[in-house]
Parts: structure tokens; sequence; C-alpha cells
């Protein structure tokens, strides 16, 4: 079966003065045509994409200006600055709590847009941007970092999910059959 994915995303850059940018992707006129299709209600869409331009957007932007002022820093590291040194190990622990922010309030607005859309058998799921790391001396290949931009939505079956009656305490694990492959 083919899926049809649709979401709601922002872009964050940050300019040549070292200010962070934002826009969100998708009007918030446009309803999704997965959601449309689950006929999900325009105040729950509209809650929806508040949710993430109020909530996500601001903090994955900040998030966002730090690694990139870091990044810079990282390429303009001399190696003889003590001062220099502590603020780009400064940056550096700002930066990793700053990605750290990014998730906790990425995965609350993905659980309250979940549960919106729960009687609507859409499901939300994390947009990300993947963010090049500047390499560490040595390194081979370099990491990368995933931020939240946003929610991508995917319609489920009713029979996706089997629940039952069984006391919270005896639960282990639950298990969805998937729907489409991504």
């Amino acid at each position: 079966e083919k899926c049809s994915i649709d979401g709601v995303t922002f872009q964050c850059a940050v300019d040549h003065n070292g200010e962070s940018v934002s826009i969100m992707n998708t009007s918030i006129e446009i309803i999704p045509q997965v959601l449309r299709d689950a006929s999900v209600p325009r105040e729950h869409w509209l809650l929806i994409y508040s949710l993430i331009e109020h909530e996500l957007m601001p903090v994955s932007a900040k998030c966002i200006q730090s690694n990139e002022i870091y990044n810079r820093d990282m390429r303009d590291y001399n190696h003889t600055s003590l001062t220099l040194e502590k603020n780009a190990h400064m940056k550096g622990v700002q930066t990793g709590i700053l990605h750290n922010n990014v998730t906790l309030v990425a995965m609350s607005v993905k659980d309250r847009v979940n549960s919106i859309l729960a009687n609507y058998h859409v499901i939300a799921a994390l947009a990300y941007k993947s963010i090049e790391l500047p390499p560490y001396p040595g390194q081979r290949n370099p990491s990368h970092i995933s931020i939240a931009v946003g929610l991508n939505f995917y319609k489920i079956r009713h029979s996706a999910v089997e629940v039952t009656a069984t006391p919270l305490e005896s639960v282990k694990s639950v298990i969805a059959t998937p729907v489409c492959e991504f």
C-alpha cells in the first residue's frame, strides 16, 4: 500500500549577522491532505499548526543558531588561547543542552498532536533536519545531528493497533502493525 506522507515543517537558518531566521514551509490555510481525508476539524489543525510554529520552531531555531555559532568558532579555533578554549567548551556544552531541549519540546508537541489526532486514525512523527558537526582532530567521517523541524502525518488503519483491557502493571510492550514501509 502506498503511503501519503503529509506534514507541516519549517526551515531555520542563520543569517550573515548570526541571527536565526525561521519560516514555516506550510501555510496555516492549507490543511495537509491526510488530515482532510481523515476529517480532522479546522480548529484541530489550527491547534496543531500553532504548537509547531510557537513551541517547536523557536527552540529548534535557537538550537540551530547556537550550533552554527559553535561550528564557526570551531573553524576559527586557536589552540594557543585559553580564553577561546574556555569559550568554545562552554558553547559546546550549551549547544548540547539546547539539542536536548529541542528533543523534549518536539516529543511533547508530537505527543499532544497525536492525542488530538487519535480519533482520526492519523499519527504524527517528527520531521528532522540533519546538520553536519565540525570534525574533531583525526576524525575520518563527519558526525551529524538531527534536529526536529516539524511533523509528518501518516494515515493508519483501524486495525493497526489492537487494544485490550489489561492491567497496566502487566503490560510489557505494545506492538503496532505497520501500515506501509517508509
